[in-house]
């Protein structure tokens, strides 16, 4: 009986650490598309930059 118990004990301590892992690895993927979005708006930001950068210049340069 004490031997089943354990096994029992055990197999629950794996399920809920299997659901944890589960829960960790969506969280982490979601974390990962979070972190690609802000790199796509930094990349645009720079972008946006490099234009502003330049019409400026041109500007300086028409005065």
């Amino acid at each position: 009986m004490n031997v089943a118990s354990e096994i029992i004990r055990l197999h629950e301590m794996y399920q809920t650490l299997e659901l944890r892992l589960s829960q960790e690895q969506k969280q982490n993927e979601s974390l990962h598309r979070s972190i690609a979005e802000l790199h796509n708006q930094l990349d645009e930001s720079t972008m946006e930059k490099e234009v502003l950068e330049r019409e400026t210049d041109l500007l300086k340069d028409a005065l």
